[in-house]
């Protein structure tokens, strides 16, 4: 793995008064082998450390600058993982200290935090773990869930992504947390949980073979919770195949573990969406090749998958994603934001509705599928919210508790949708405690009278009460006139307490996955985006990718943020 040159912008001289508090790009790190290559986590230390885990296409070789490398384990035939790896680098994220390295087929890493205790990791590993465990005091040294290798799943007809899913690509694994010494020298402790994934491509934004990470948060007293997927079917009785039943009833797991993750205080699962099981039955004849014979007997319908957990004050965290579902009529993609205590106690639910709910049960024709693709925190313990709409009949732009009501804090609109280009974002803030929408902007492009795609992928409180955020767009987009480039593909945006957009940028040949923050400094992690191959050529290797950003307060020196609404 080589570490290219960090690239440096002149962006860091002070602005003259009246000028926008202009971000300034720290440095741009890549991480590269001659395989497909991509970053899915960061997290940053108290002393400023930046953390990086993902997985590799091809063998890592040694890191530059003398970075101490430690590698465990030995590849596992039949599994499709490249080697897994966890760098630690510098607070600029310039120069890489240390790196722990998983062996090929051994893990497929999605998540990493930094707490007092550790280096905690997460993501879906083959048994190839276990050797690496056994003994060291996990909850489960072994991993759950290992008939489901051999399962053919099954998705309804309506629900089948284009092109088909393809078994080439199946990346099947069992949910897992480790903790890791700071210098990345040793693993000190690790568990499998409940539940398994296995890739299942959704196209269009949501790219779910990006996704569903293992999702940790760690609480204030070092214990942690995570969000793990308990599959793609649920387990069908022994003989029976798995069917529509077992698609539309499987939850995501949440636990509480300790420290040493070798206790667990609690375990919940989440099913949404909440459906009525009359109407189920009732409309059943409108499911196509989706119909079984049975009555459902749930009160809901929906396959959870969860994008993004994280913690606020007090100990309260939030998990958000989204579930295949269906309306009287049609397939629906179902949102959910749902609020949790440190007891496991579910304390509310946003955007959450019903789908066979209102006029004709169909929520009053809000049929446009719709999903959350992350949440996050504010200092004064508000909720962030990255939305993701598919059409401009929307319950994404009613209000987060009731979607028969309008949110007139919700800045933009959509319109004039291109045939099939219909994905758009939006960035909110929620009220902590009653939910109300406190404010937010859609995120949309324009081109030649039409709207173009573009959503948020993460987001984070910025100084100054301000958010930032980060995503994908396909053209037409808005940016400043301090920004650091223009184009389509990803973005990196500034909005003001109230969303007015201060600043936008485009970033060149990236994807971003996540990003992590502290205090001005942000670091975001994802992939180089190398152009669209060929019909029948393969796809271009792809380099995972660290960009370190600053992002001043609007009373730093260079004036007050202008805003362009």
């Amino acid at each position: 793995m080589r570490l290219l040159a960090a690239l440096l912008l002149a962006l860091a001289l002070p602005a003259a008064a009246g000028d926008a508090a202009t971000p300034v790009l720290v440095a741009r790190t890549e991480i590269a082998t001659p395989g497909a290559d991509l970053a899915e986590g960061v997290a940053i230390s108290g002393d400023g450390s930046i953390y990086v885990a993902g997985n590799a296409g091809a063998p890592l070789g040694d890191p530059p600058d003398g970075a101490a490398v430690r590698r465990l384990g030995s590849p596992i035939d039949g599994w499709t993982y490249g080697p897994a790896f966890v760098a630690r680098y510098g607070p600029d994220g310039r120069r890489m200290l240390a790196r722990l390295e998983l062996a090929p087929g051994t893990a497929k890493l999605t998540t990493v935090e930094v707490g007092p205790a550790g280096v905690y990791v997460g993501g879906y590993a083959s048994h190839g773990l276990a050797p690496l465990i056994r003994g060291l005091g996990g909850l489960f040294p072994e991993p759950h869930g290992y008939a489901q290798r051999s399962l053919q799943c099954y998705c309804p007809g309506e629900h089948h992504s284009e092109p088909r899913r393809d078994l080439a690509n199946d990346q099947r694994g069992v949910p897992f947390v480790l903790r890791l010494d700071a210098d990345l020298s040793q693993i000190e402790c690790g568990t499998y949980l409940e539940g398994w994934q296995s890739v299942w491509h959704v196209p269009r934004p949501l790219r779910e073979d990006h996704w569903q990470p293992v999702a940790i948060g760690l609480l204030s007293g070092g214990d942690l919770v995570v969000c793990h997927d308990g599959g793609y079917n649920r387990s069908p009785e022994p003989g029976q195949a798995a069917g529509f039943e077992h698609f539309y009833g499987v939850p995501d797991h949440l636990s509480r573990l300790s420290p040493n993750l070798s206790a667990r205080a609690w375990r919940r699962e989440i099913y949404t969406p909440p459906t009525d099981p009359e109407k189920v039955d009732r409309y059943q004849p409108n499911f196509g090749r989706s119909a079984w014979s049975g009555h459902w007997q749930r009160p809901d319908l929906g396959n959870t998958r969860v994008l993004r957990l994280r913690v606020g004050p007090g100990d309260v965290f939030y998990a958000a994603g989204w579930s295949p579902t269906r309306t009287s009529r049609e397939p629906w993609w179902s949102p959910f934001l749902w609020k949790y205590d440190a007891g496991g106690n579910l304390l509310w639910r946003a955007y959450n509705p019903d789908p066979m709910s209102g006029t004709n049960d169909r929520m009053g024709t809000l049929v446009s599928d719709a999903g959350l693709r992350s949440v996050a925190v504010d200092p004064r313990g508000n909720v962030l919210a990255a939305l993701i709409g598919d059409g401009g009949n929307s319950v994404l732009r009613q209000d987060p508790r009731d979607y028969t009501r309008p949110a007139p804090n919700l800045r933009g609109g959509v319109h004039s949708f291109p045939g099939r280009v219909l994905f758009w974002g939006a960035v909110v803030r929620l009220d902590a405690e009653t939910r109300e929408l406190l404010g937010g902007n859609h995120v949309t492009g324009f081109a030649d009278g039409d709207l173009r795609r573009a959503w948020a992928k993460d987001l984070a409180a910025a100084p100054g009460g301000r958010v930032l955020a980060v995503g994908r767009h396909t053209g037409g987009f808005q940016f400043t006139e301090d920004a650091w480039n223009t184009g389509a593909g990803a973005f990196l945006r500034v909005y003001g307490p109230d969303f007015g957009l201060e600043f936008s940028t485009a970033v060149a040949d990236f994807n971003p996955a996540t990003l992590a923050a502290r205090g001005s400094r942000a670091a975001i992690v994802g992939r180089t985006d190398p152009p669209r191959p060929a019909r029948g050529q393969a796809p271009a290797a792809t380099d995972a990718v660290l960009m370190v950003v600053d992002v001043r307060a609007p009373d730093a020196p260079g004036g007050q943020a202008r805003r362009a609404d």
